[in-house]
């Protein structure tokens, strides 16, 4: 209603401007700076009820307004980048925030990919020709129904390879005939969704001699006539996003120890063997239509279109965010977070650490919960005895940064700026010193991480083995990949690795040797990842 009486009175008060005398002209100023005032306001208490087409064209009535609007319709970020650009006159592009408005919504936009992946022991990421490319030791990835007591430890490191779509079930010459957009990947499966929305799930076949002869994507039948948007997956459940917000999950109790094992969300710790629908979700009887979901190591965030965030799992730190105490207990179904403010914050993205949580609004804020002892939440919060923040709560060590991606590990987090650069809080379980930072740097404190800049996105492993091996790839706006961390088993495609015998001697200064395994190794500083697979010359790889 304000947008259609405001649309009526601008659009009278142009036709009447011509011939109104200088009392009527100053009547309409003033009921026109009155309208502004009011519906200035409300704002705030419209998210999600105007289009992104009306709030441009509000944005185009009114000058004051224009930050307002910008703030409460970045919502969809999908919707409003494309009005923004063609649907909007030529002068309101001319405004100030405009030309840093688009930057920021298309950077967000860039990170809702899931381009790349850290997982465990091995890492994965689409090519700019929407082909997906896995490297490492993917050991688990057998053909269904595949088991095996051979020892994983054996297997040989996987280069840089691309993973073909099946052309038709069963078919044995695959070639690569659609696009991949988003991947999702953990110790248990690979997840990949097409263009025209399918969902896939990777099979590796190996050889005799446990050499990998072919991965391949394969549709996931469950789910064939169902539109996906999008995946997520980590230690052994899995959740996909229709295009209609609603959310199918399926999985293990547990993809890991029995301490891990978690609620998925149907009021249940269980194992589901095909996807189920989630009831509390969906685009029907005015449920919450779900953008995003974030699977951690024993707990789940569902990021709604309305900005609004639930979670499920166990409740162990105050993770969940739910204002909980803190005693682990089981969360059986989906939890709306305690920001803990009457105006809550418009979430976009979140992530799931092990043991923490973190939340990037619309505004570039970025809100955590969760464990803040080892230094994972850059906030000046106090926590409580055990070092934990139940209570989603801004972290303002930060300092206003405006973030357009995060990511979460077992006690890290990075959050992405507007330039690309990255901050690094917390601890790294294999070295002191993160990327260098000083010996004496308070863990909570942001630490800007050198020569990182135009990055997108950012995807750290959680290995939960008695080493706690870790490693993050970083992913640049020209389809750039940077590796960090655990190098040994081929996860940063290192070609000392990919072709290395247990024990080779490896560069000073570039790893750091572990006395553990034997000759494990950890990568402290930054490497270029080359996906070029075997055949493919310099010329024709834009990552090189």
């Amino acid at each position: 209603g304000l947008f259609a009486c405001l649309q009526e009175h601008c659009g009278g008060k142009a036709n009447q401007d011509c011939r109104s005398s200088p009392t009527q002209k100053a009547s309409l100023d003033e009921q026109s700076e009155m309208s502004t005032a009011a519906i200035e306001s409300c704002l705030s208490l419209i998210k999600g009820l105007l289009s992104p087409m009306e709030m441009c064209t509000i944005a185009c009535v009114s000058g004051p307004l224009h930050v307002a609007v910008q703030e409460v319709s970045e919502h969809d970020l999908h919707e409003k980048k494309h009005h923004l650009a063609k649907g909007m006159p030529d002068h309101a592009l001319r405004h100030p925030w405009a030309p840093r408005a688009l930057q920021r919504l298309a950077q967000q936009e860039a990170a809702f990919r899931g381009s790349c992946v850290a997982a465990e022991n091995y890492s994965t990421a689409i090519d700019e020709h929407g082909r997906l490319i896995m490297w490492g030791r993917p050991g688990w990835l057998a053909s269904r129904g595949h088991s095996s007591a051979i020892d994983k430890s054996g297997w040989p490191v996987m280069p840089p390879s691309v993973v073909a779509v099946a052309t038709k079930k069963g078919s044995t010459n695959l070639v690569v005939t659609t696009k991949v957009v988003c991947v999702a990947a953990s110790r248990h499966a690979v997840f990949a969704v097409t263009e025209d929305h399918r969902l896939m799930y990777a099979q590796v076949k190996r050889s005799s001699s446990l050499g990998i002869q072919a991965v391949e994507l394969h549709p996931l039948e469950e789910l064939a006539d169902v539109k996906v948007a999008s995946v997520s997956t980590r230690f052994g459940q899995a959740f996909a996003i229709s295009t209609e917000g609603d959310v199918y999950t399926w999985g293990m109790r547990t993809g890991g120890p029995p301490e891990h094992s978690c609620s998925m969300g149907l009021g249940a710790v269980q194992t589901l063997l095909r996807p189920t629908p989630l009831p509390c979700f969906g685009g029907l009887l005015g449920q919450p239509r779900i953008l995003s979901v974030s699977a951690g190591v024993s707990h789940t965030i569902f990021v709604a279109e309305s900005g609004e965030v639930f979670t499920v799992g166990r409740s162990t730190h105050g993770k969940l965010g739910l204002g909980m105490p803190t005693v682990e207990r089981h969360v059986l179904k989906p939890h709306k977070v305690n920001f803990g403010l009457k105006s809550v914050p418009h979430i976009l993205r979140a992530a799931a650490g092990a043991n923490h949580s973190l939340f990037l609004a619309s505004t570039g804020e970025v809100w955590g919960c969760g464990h803040a002892a080892l230094g994972a939440l850059p906030t000046s919060s106090l926590a409580d005895a055990a070092g934990d923040i139940p209570v989603a709560v801004p972290l303002d060590l930060l300092k206003q940064r405006f973030c357009t991606s995060v990511a979460a590990g077992i006690s890290s987090s990075f959050f992405v700026g507007e330039l690309g650069d990255v901050l690094y809080t917390g601890t790294a379980p294999q070295t002191e010193r993160p990327f260098g930072r000083p010996l004496h740097w308070a863990p909570r404190e942001p630490f800007w991480i050198p020569c990182l800049w135009r990055i997108q996105q950012v995807s750290v492993s959680m290995e939960f083995c008695a080493f706690q091996w870790e490693h993050a790839v970083f992913e640049g706006e020209n389809g750039v990949l940077l590796g960090w961390g655990h190098s040994e088993h081929g996860e940063l495609a290192l070609p000392t690795c990919l072709g290395a015998a247990r024990g080779q001697v490896v560069v000073e200064g570039m790893f750091v040797r572990l006395p553990v395994d034997g000759a494990s190794t950890f990568c402290n500083t930054l490497v270029p990842i080359d996906l070029r697979p075997a055949g493919v010359s310099h010329a024709s790889s834009h990552r090189h």
